[in-house]
């Protein structure tokens, strides 16, 4: 009887133990099942970003001098839908960049479809550097054979020769072809000629699948006959609600001359007061807030209100050369910044794309 009992408890004993290296394994599984907040991380992050090949542009290292040291230091790097030129009025070349003590590299590759001599010519009020496969080029012919891919490395710098740099800050490259002759006259080198690798694949490179900040502009053409404005083009870009344009159109096969650009955008307003908006440029220009116009005068917004801004600009034929650069600006002072009377740019962190603030699938 005794040795029954023994018996018994061993056996439950052991039991016991079985039932508790199974459960320690069943925790383990369990806990392996689970994911993580990094895994959680992942998968959000890989639910809202896309991949996309950028098959023609540049890739963009920016730059910032340490005034003190006078070294530079890299600021920021991409892959843009740009040309090699560079113009800025009173905006960054790449937020928080400023407009002093920056330098700017881009670098593409030109596929060449026809042999001969090529002139390339750099123009503008920023320092400049051309590297034409990683050969200086100082503007003399270069000849080129059909079938290569040629490496174009564009260097441009602030050098403080404008005093104001508000003013405008520009760097161009141009350049004649063989086929362009007997022509002297040099051309901006279109973006469909600029490849972002050397195997003209492009790159893949990776995207929100929603676009918060920004604006939704079109673009539209006059028709010089009518006199009739023309749908040409529709976009969420990731841009604030000025205009800046020095040799290059606002968008592409728009020209410089006779277009309009509407923008529009939403403010979530946080503090309650009285608010100032104001225009500056040679475009011609129109501001609507919440669908009314509005001239300059105070306006009251309450916190809470998400603001409707409608901004729209177009060539008035105020410059007789559009390639000095064609402008429009709008700035505001909240009420914050007061007692200042002096306006600021409106941030691109402060534009949403739509009115829910929840931005727009791309």
């Amino acid at each position: 009887m005794i040795s029954l009992i023994y018996q018994k408890k061993g056996a439950t004993s052991k039991m016991k133990k079985q039932f508790s290296i199974i459960g320690i394994l069943l925790a383990a599984v369990l806990f392996l099942c689970i994911p993580t907040k990094s895994d959680q991380a992942l998968a959000a992050d890989s639910s809202t970003r896309a991949t996309s090949k950028l098959v023609h542009g540049v890739h963009t290292t920016y730059q910032k001098r340490d005034p003190f040291t006078n070294q530079l230091s890299d600021f920021a790097k991409e892959y843009e839908a740009s040309t090699l030129n560079s113009s800025y009025r009173s905006t960054e070349p790449y937020p928080g960049l400023g407009l002093r003590n920056f330098k700017i590299i881009k670098t593409t590759y030109l596929s060449i479809t026809e042999s001969g001599n090529y002139n390339f010519k750099t123009s503008g009020n920023l320092g400049m550097s051309l590297m034409i496969n990683d050969s200086p080029n100082y503007g003399t012919p270069i000849y080129l054979s059909a079938g290569q891919i040629v490496k174009i490395k564009f260097e441009s710098w602030d050098i403080g020769q404008v005093i104001n740099p508000t003013l405008g800050l520009y760097s161009h490259i141009e350049w004649i072809s063989p086929s362009m002759r007997p022509t002297t006259s040099f051309a901006a080198i279109p973006i469909e000629k600029l490849y972002t690798t050397p195997d003209l694949q492009g790159i893949t490179i990776e995207k929100p699948n929603k676009l918060v900040n920004g604006v939704h502009s079109i673009y539209q053409k006059r028709n010089v006959q009518s006199g009739q404005w023309e749908h040409f083009a529709a976009a969420y870009e990731a841009k604030t609600l000025d205009s800046s344009y020095r040799l290059v159109e606002p968008y592409p096969g728009l020209g410089l001359r006779n277009y309009k650009i509407i923008k529009t955008a939403y403010i979530p307003i946080t503090e309650s007061g009285t608010y100032n908006f104001s225009m500056t440029g040679n475009l011609g220009n129109s501001l609507m807030i919440n669908d009314s116009p509005n001239y300059g005068l105070p306006l009251y917004l309450s916190a809470g209100q998400v603001m409707k801004v409608k901004y729209e600009v177009w060539d008035i034929g105020q410059i007789n050369d559009p390639t000095f650069g064609l402008y429009s600006h709008i700035k505001w002072i909240t009420p914050s910044m007061r007692p200042t009377t002096t306006p600021t740019f409106i941030p691109i962190e402060k534009l949403f794309t739509t009115p829910d603030l929840q931005g727009v699938e791309q």
